[in-house]
């Protein structure tokens, strides 16, 4: 079996947005906010404004119907919208996996 990507992973993460509130896809944020996090980006506006640099690459290789970054603000009503178990359970999945635990 092979591992999922962590965009796999993220994408059962259970977002608490309202429909019409989800013009960024889940997963796809996450993994741009984990990205920026690896980069060193300290806060939301660092987030965003590695986010806003990458972004065409970013587009490419993480596919959505995203057609621009999200700003700082939404960035930071996605993330504290997160259930921090959620998180930690998706992390989790993805270590063992890497691991090759089953347990």
């Amino acid at each position: 079996m092979t591992q999922p990507t962590l965009l796999e992973i993220f994408s059962h993460i259970r977002g608490h947005r309202r429909a019409e509130a989800k013009l960024y896809p889940l997963p796809q944020i996450l993994v741009f906010c984990l990205l920026a996090m690896l980069a060193g980006a300290s806060s939301y506006r660092k987030m965003h404004e590695f986010i806003m640099a990458h972004f065409p690459r970013l587009s490419v290789l993480f596919p959505s119907k995203m057609r621009k970054a999200p700003c700082y603000a939404q960035i930071r009503n996605i993330m504290a919208g997160l259930d921090p178990a959620d998180m930690e359970q998706a992390f989790r999945l993805h270590a063992q996996g890497l691991s090759g635990s089953g347990a």
